[in-house]
């Protein structure tokens, strides 16, 4: 839960260690992982977003939106 309030308040930097906590935590949660990603993508780490999307593809292989996101990742890069 305080992944999502630092996000609401716009504290990415806060946002990005709650999560990566959190996944330490409950590292079989692939929703974690999203959020992780999510936050990532918004700061502007592509790579690690990524990479926090492909882990959570390992967790749920047909997750629709970890694709998408990470397709997007992608195709914005050169």
């Amino acid at each position: 839960h305080l992944g999502n309030v630092c996000v609401q308040r716009r504290d990415l930097d806060g946002a990005i260690a709650a999560y990566r906590e959190a996944v330490r935590l409950r590292p079989r949660e692939a929703r974690l992982l999203g959020n992780l990603g999510v936050a990532l993508r918004t700061k502007g780490d592509l790579p690690a977003a990524a990479a926090a999307y492909e882990a959570m593809l390992r967790l749920a292989p047909d997750n629709a939106v970890a694709l998408t996101n990470l397709a997007v990742i992608y195709m914005s890069q050169d």
